[in-house]
Formats: structure tokens, C-alpha cells, sequence
């Protein structure tokens, strides 16, 4: 399950969502894709250092791991759902809906709405999808 679910509002062409992924089963589980009828592409984001020892965003592969009976937090500045090409702009106070796919082929569907944020500015790693290797413009980053 997610709790606190929030998509970053943009006028932009890309932006993230966030909230708590929390597994309650006594197995690992593990997102390994997302959609969303709001955006063309959804990837998953991680944190990474590059080669400079600069914390970095990056799409993953590898998915979002949540342990038994843990807990995983999507955040600003950390590991997130990264929403790029919007069909629309994402407004503060409405919802934006999002499927994620986990290994066994559940899913969970997400209603989350949109918040004013203005922190985190993150820079994207060469070679990321959506990457101009620089932190995104306020209006479209997330």
C-alpha cells in the first residue's frame, strides 16, 4: 500500500509523486513499473552519486524493493515516481492517477493529488531519460 501519495503540481512537462510504499506480507516486494493515463512516459527514479561524488537522479531497472513488513519512502531528493512527458498540467488540489506494477504482477492504483512544492531541485544523470544534465526549471521539475 502507499500513504500520503502527492504529485508535485507543474504547468511543466514532467514532475515526480511521492508517499510511503509499505509492505505488510511477510515477503520482500518489489515496484518494477508505473503508469499514468496523465503522463506518455512514467519511469523510476533513484538517488545516485556520479562520478564526481554528486547526487544524482537516474531511472532504475531494478525497481523499488520494500522489505517484509517495512517501509519505503518516496521523496523530494530521493527515490521517486518520475512522470515525464504530462498530457496535462498537474494542479494543486487535483489528482493525478498512477498503477504500479510489482514483480507477482499485482497492482496498486493510486489517486494522488497535486501540492505546491518548491525544494529539491535535482540534477539528472547523463544519459536519463528527460535529462538536460542540469537541474530542471521549477516549473517542470519536481
Amino acid at each position: 500500500m502507499i500513504s500520503n501519495a502527492w504529485v508535485k503540481a507543474t504547468t511543466g512537462t514532467m514532475t515526480g509523486m511521492f508517499g510511503t510504499l509499505t509492505n505488510t506480507t511477510d515477503h520482500p516486494v518489489t515496484v518494477v513499473k508505473a503508469t499514468s493515463p496523465g503522463a506518455d512516459m512514467v519511469q523510476l527514479h533513484i538517488t545516485v552519486k556520479d562520478a564526481g561524488g554528486a547526487m544524482v537522479m537516474k531511472q532504475t531497472h531494478d525497481g523499488f524493493t520494500v522489505p517484509a513488513k517495512g517501509s519505503v519512502e518516496l521523496k523530494p531528493g530521493g527515490n521517486h515516481v518520475m512522470l515525464m512527458e504530462l498530457r496535462q498540467p498537474v494542479l494543486s488540489g487535483t489528482s493525478t492517477e498512477v498503477t504500479l506494477t510489482t514483480d507477482s504482477g499485482a497492482t496498486l492504483r493510486i489517486s494522488a493529488p497535486g501540492r505546491e512544492f518548491s525544494g529539491a531541485k535535482e540534477t539528472y544523470a547523463p544519459g536519463t531519460e528527460g535529462s538536460t544534465g542540469a537541474s530542471p526549471a521549477p516549473t517542470s521539475g519536481h
